[in-house]
């Protein structure tokens, strides 16, 4: 399954999802774009930091901006604000049902929870997406920390990981009987 991350520069959110989601969920093709991107720009400094004391590592990232050609051929795109979503989809209206800002599919897979046990992040989220107008969902927005101190940058690497895991948690989420002591 081929993701894409979209954020306004892509130099700070879209990265960090894009790390988290492809660490987080084997078997994933992740990548990223910005709706008002710069070519060619690394990572921000204060988010790099952030990443790295979170355990991260360091991200060979060069930003681009999103255009139809980018999206060709992804699966399911993930956006930090509602406002990306919507530059999303007045590039590609065919792409609605597989747009969503990180906090509605997070939302719509908690609903869901595919709970699938083979490891198949991309067989669950298959099953997430037809779902789509069933379930009713939240839709925030996840804060830019881009000029701000690195207090913001590491809140948004928290909110980014926090969130991650609780997709994974919903999408891998072993069954089976849980003993308890």
């Amino acid at each position: 399954m081929r993701v894409l991350v979209v954020c306004t520069g892509n130099i700070c959110r879209s990265p960090v999802i894009e790390t988290v989601l492809r660490d987080r969920l084997p078997g994933l093709v992740v990548s990223s774009a910005g709706t008002q991107a710069a070519p060619d720009r690394p990572v921000h400094m204060l988010t790099a930091t952030a990443m790295a004391e979170a355990g991260l590592g360091e991200v060979a990232h060069r930003s681009r901006p999103v255009d139809v050609a980018v999206l060709a051929g992804v699966d399911l795109v993930v956006t930090a604000e509602r406002a990306h979503r919507a530059a999303v989809l007045s590039l590609r209206p065919d792409l609605l049902r597989r747009t969503f800002t990180l906090d509605e599919l997070v939302s719509l897979a908690e609903a869901v929870r595919p709970q699938r046990t083979d490891g198949r992040a991309d067989e669950a989220l298959r099953s997430v997406l037809a779902e789509r107008g069933r379930h009713p969902t939240t839709s925030g927005d996840l804060a830019d920390p881009v000029d701000a101190g690195p207090e913001a940058h590491h809140r948004m690497v928290h909110d980014v990981l926090s969130a991650v895991d609780r997709l994974k948690a919903s999408l891998l989420a072993p069954t089976g009987p849980v003993t308890r002591a």
